[in-house]
């Protein structure tokens, strides 16, 4: 009885919170709480929150009154910094792709996630910096919205902000956000280094089903459990993942138990990326049971590895678009674990590398869309264009793949940090 009652209750759970109901009447409640907050900062801070429940750039009311509460405030700058406390001055999720090349002719930082992009406001000249530097940033969520996404294009007095997505639905969101914001079609997940990714014929792999996925309850474990449990025949199966704040690998174990598959289960724990790369080769399927996320770096390293994927089709994730006869399967909501075991037995079916490779889901293929773009614009707008970017790749964190554009990389990064007192890399 007791099982009974904690599955249904961590059902339940997960049935509410991406019923789209439920979202829907969290987004106008927090917008309603906005609406009447008695300052500017307690209306932003209410928007934001219901922000993270918008479906739809359809029904996207946020952006407008955030932007028009923004417009109010005196000294941006100084509220965006306070906003974050990001007082450091290594933005350690930033790279250097070009040079500073001339007056006339910009180089380029990529950076992620919105902290990071903050701390390039720790320079005591950033007026200088942004003289010499485009921005390419890469949002850590969708819906984009946040502080910084609002603020930056304000506070980048020549170009705007440049900016990837996390989900095709972006593009229309930034439009919203700011005429400053040039979207670009490139996910967290474009610059996986295919060379990196061993492959096997499917009758030398021992492990039917591969789950890469944190211990955060929005990676949604208790999916997999489930359809496991409804199995008539076991499959192997190994999770790989590291604690999130608030859960760790008992708090795991416990719900495979709940469901009675955890002798069913590997559980690898957190693996480094050589190790996750050998994984994967061993690997028949790998599956992503979350709803909601970014754009997901896993679904093409599977796939990097010829390594077919199965997304839930109603899952809000970018990658997801990448999902194809060729490269995976989406899975219909109910009978789970009846389309995993057929997608088990017709793994060898998939051709998910070959699928990236001629579609130029790699990284050579980004950094060629990438360049394309900034140089487009730069042409457009009659600015110089004489260097292409480096070639940079995610593997998982961001570098520069060729050793003779790392060492440029590494000279420019010196010279900013005397001049503006800021690292741009990893320390």
């Amino acid at each position: 009885m007791d099982k009974f009652v904690g599955k249904l209750r961590k059902e339940w759970t997960d049935t509410l919170r991406y019923s789209p109901w439920v979202r829907k009447t969290f987004r106008k409640w927090f917008e309603f709480k906005g609406d009447r907050a008695s300052t500017p900062e307690r209306r932003l801070d209410y928007y934001f929150k219901a922000a993270t429940s918008l479906l739809s750039p359809a029904e996207d009311t946020l952006s407008h009154k955030i932007n028009k509460v923004i417009d109010e405030i005196p000294d941006l700058y100084r509220w965006t910094t306070a906003r974050y406390r990001e007082p450091q001055k290594v933005v350690s999720k930033g790279i250097i792709i070009k040079p500073w090349v001339s007056e006339q002719e910009k180089g380029v930082i990529y950076v992620s996630f919105e902290k990071h992009l903050i701390r390039l406001l720790n320079t005591p000249d950033f007026h200088a910096l942004q003289k010499q530097f485009i921005i390419v940033f890469a949002p850590s969520w969708s819906p984009p919205h946040s502080p910084a996404l609002f603020t930056m294009p304000r506070l980048l007095e020549e170009d705007g902000l440049f900016t990837t997505i996390s989900n095709a639905d972006d593009h229309a969101y930034m439009k919203g956000i700011s005429a400053r914001l040039k979207s670009l079609h490139l996910y967290a997940s474009s610059w996986v280094n295919t060379d990196k990714f061993i492959t096997r014929p499917n009758d030398q792999k021992d492990i039917d089903l591969l789950v890469i996925a944190n211990y955060g309850s929005f990676k949604r474990h208790i999916a997999l459990f489930k359809a496991l449990a409804e199995l008539d025949h076991p499959i192997k199966v190994t999770l790989i993942g590291q604690d999130e704040p608030g859960r760790c690998i008992k708090h795991i174990k416990r719900e495979a138990a709940l469901y009675g598959v955890k002798d069913m289960i590997n559980f690898a724990g957190p693996q480094r990326y050589d190790q996750i790369v050998d994984y994967l080769a061993r690997s028949k399927t790998s599956a992503i049971f979350s709803k909601r996320e970014g754009s997901c770096v896993v679904v093409v390293e599977s796939m990097a590895a010829n390594v077919p994927v199965a997304v839930f089709k109603d899952a809000a994730i970018g990658s997801k678009e990448f999902i194809n006869d060729q490269t995976g399967i989406l899975l219909e909501n109910n009978n789970v674990g009846a389309q995993l075991a057929q997608f088990v037995a017709q793994a060898h079916a998939f051709s998910p590398r070959q699928w990236l490779i001629d579609n130029e889901i790699t990284y050579t293929g980004s950094v060629k869309y990438l360049n394309t773009a900034l140089k487009s614009w730069h042409e457009t707008n009659h600015k110089p264009w004489s260097r292409d970017i480096l070639t940079l790749e995610r593997s998982p964190l961001a570098t520069i793949a060729n050793p003779e554009e790392l060492a440029v990389m590494e000279q420019e990064q010196q010279r900013v940090k005397k001049e503006f007192g800021l690292w741009i890399g990893r320390e």
